[in-house]
C-alpha cells in the first residue's frame, strides 16, 4: 500500500476486544460451512467440554483474517466476518491492508482519516468488538515513516544481503557485524515508537 501509491494521510487501528466465553453453537454454527472432516469437529467440541470444567478461560477473538474466529489457547473455528468487505468499500480494496487485527488504510485527509475510523468503530461494533484507541491513529505521511520504521527495514534488508554475501564468502563477517551494531545503535533511539517490535 506505501509503495504502489503515495497517500498522505494513514489509518492505523486494531482491535481491542477479547470474550471471557463463547457459546459452542455459535462455533458449530461457523464450522459448518468448512471442510473440515466431521470427526475433527467432533473432536474439538469433545475437548472444549472436557476441557470446561477445568476452569480454564477460553477467550474467542475475531481476528478478522476474511472470516476467521480464533479461540485461544487454541485457534478453533472460523466464521464470516464482512468487516474487511466494508472497509474495502469505504478506503478502496488497494488503500486496505490488514495482518491479522492491525488494520492500515490511505487516505486524502487527516479529516478523512477521522471518518475511516468513526467507521471502523461502528463496522466492529455490529461483530461486538471495539478499536483499540490507544492504538487508533491518523498518521501524516513521515508520522507512518516512523510509525512503519521503513528506514529501520531498509537497513534490515541490506544485512540480509551482507549475510548473503558471508554465506557466500564475498563479504566479512566484520562488514555485518559493523551493519548490524549501526541498525541496534538506531534502532535503540526509538524504542517503543510505531510498530518498532514487529520490524
Amino acid at each position: 500500500m506505501i509503495f504502489k501509491r503515495v497517500h498522505p494521510y494513514f489509518v492505523v487501528t486494531d482491535v481491542s476486544n477479547f470474550f471471557d466465553s463463547v457459546l459452542h453453537s455459535h462455533v458449530a454454527e461457523a464450522l459448518h460451512g468448512l471442510p473440515i472432516p466431521t470427526r475433527t469437529v467432533g473432536l474439538r467440541f469433545f475437548l472444549l467440554e472436557r476441557l470446561h470444567p477445568t476452569g480454564i478461560r477460553w477467550f474467542a477473538w475475531y481476528s478478522l483474517s476474511r472470516g476467521r474466529v480464533r479461540l485461544f489457547p487454541n485457534a478453533c473455528a472460523h466464521g464470516p466476518v464482512p468487516h474487511d468487505d466494508e472497509m474495502g468499500k469505504l478506503v478502496g480494496e488497494e488503500n486496505y491492508v490488514r495482518w491479522m487485527d492491525d488494520q492500515n488504510m490511505g487516505v486524502l485527509s487527516r479529516g478523512e482519516g477521522l471518518r475511516v475510523l468513526s467507521e471502523v468503530g461502528r463496522s466492529l461494533a455490529r461483530l461486538h468488538l471495539s478499536p483499540n484507541a490507544q492504538k487508533s491513529k491518523v498518521l501524516s505521511l513521515s508520522e507512518a515513516r516512523r510509525h512503519f520504521h521503513l528506514d529501520l527495514n531498509k537497513l534490515l534488508d541490506d544485512a540480509d544481503g551482507i549475510a548473503k554475501q558471508v554465506g557466500a564468502r564475498t563479504a566479512s563477517e566484520s562488514t555485518l557485524r559493523k551493519k548490524v551494531s549501526e541498525i541496534w545503535k538506531k534502532a535503540k533511539t526509538y524504542e517503543g515508537e510505531g510498530s518498532l517490535r514487529k520490524s
